[in-house]
């Protein structure tokens, strides 16, 4: 089962980070939309500060039979009640074994963890795949929540269970 083919965790070191990286830049050069990069270049020079902390957060996936990173997925804070899921992406050759499922799951998992009410998130139209699981998770389309342009983007988001 794909559970035990994979580890789902934080970067530990410096060389997991940097693959991290990596991953990253193949994301932007597979999805190379300026709606869902902004800030892209600032994020990757500054990557540990930005998802090590209390409010931010980022998760990779690693294949146990390669040892490599396959897939990663952040989570941060967009207010005290709310979090945003983002940078959800598994290698191509990776997809199809349920690994995004698996990531947006443990990504649910953390924000209910952190006391969160509601998991926001965004993604392109042409995402298909992405809406499909969304959709299957529980989440619900929404308007904008930030300055996104709804021609470009569907945004989401899932209410949260509170574990007492």
């Amino acid at each position: 089962m794909f559970v035990q083919k994979y580890i789902i965790r934080p970067p530990l070191t410096d060389s997991e980070w940097n693959e991290t990286r990596i991953l990253l830049k193949r994301y932007r050069n597979e999805f190379d939309d300026a709606t869902c990069f902004p800030s892209f270049e600032k994020e990757l020079e500054h990557l540990e500060e930005i998802y090590n902390g209390n409010t931010i957060h980022l998760l990779i996936a690693i294949d146990k039979t390669t040892d490599s990173i396959i897939g990663c997925v952040g989570l941060h804070q967009l207010t005290e009640d709310i979090a945003e899921m983002r940078r959800l992406y598994v290698m191509p050759g990776h997809r199809r074994h349920q690994l995004g499922r698996l990531l947006t799951e443990k990504s649910i998992g953390l924000a209910e963890e952190k006391g969160y009410h509601h998991l926001y998130l965004d993604t392109m139209h042409e995402m298909k795949a992405a809406q499909q699981l969304y959709l299957a998770l529980g989440f619900s389309v929404i308007d904008p929540y930030k300055n996104q342009d709804p021609a470009k983007l569907i945004c989401y988001q899932k209410v949260l269970n509170q574990k007492l």
